[in-house]
């Protein structure tokens, strides 16, 4: 195992791209060992092991947004952000940004079920009513009975027996 010059963190030694950072890794072979040299490029801060790049706690913070909003896109994003944050990890226990998007991420999947649920419940709802006074007013019972609930759910009853 290897270092990488650009985050400064352990790599297989025949990596090609960092798989933290993304840069590119040239390694040079010398006679007993490879040596890891690194191309001219934007300089980045070394970010420490276990602790998540900015965009991996902005998925968090953003699918917890969208959980309310968007909830199909929040669950997608929440997911991701819990996968990132276990990933920075590296198998160690959860702690500092690692921890807070893990836990935005815990948050945000059961809202964005919960939203959906509540979503698909309200449509139902409109669904149904929109149904049954199409067929009271095919049936001319709405004209006869009134708009009142009580005859709505009397017209219902009729069309039951």
């Amino acid at each position: 195992m290897t270092f990488c010059p650009h985050c400064g963190r352990e790599i297989f030694d025949n990596s090609v791209f960092c798989k933290y950072c993304g840069q590119k890794v040239v390694l040079e072979e010398t006679e007993e060992e490879y040596t890891v040299v690194d191309e001219p490029s934007v300089e980045k801060e070394a970010v420490p092991a276990g602790e998540p790049q900015r965009n991996d706690l902005v998925f968090s913070i953003v699918g917890l947004a969208l959980a309310i909003v968007v909830p199909i896109a929040g669950l997608i994003m929440s997911i991701m952000g819990k996968k990132k944050a276990k990933a920075n990890a590296d198998g160690q226990p959860l702690k500092g940004k690692n921890k807070i998007a893990d836990i935005l991420s815990t948050v945000g999947i059961p809202v964005s079920i919960v939203n959906m649920v509540i979503r698909a419940f309200v449509i139902a709802w409109v669904v149904f009513w929109c149904v049954l006074f199409a067929i009271l007013a095919a049936g001319g019972a709405a004209r006869e009975m009134g708009h009142s609930v009580q005859a709505v759910f009397q017209a219902v009853a009729n069309l039951i027996h």
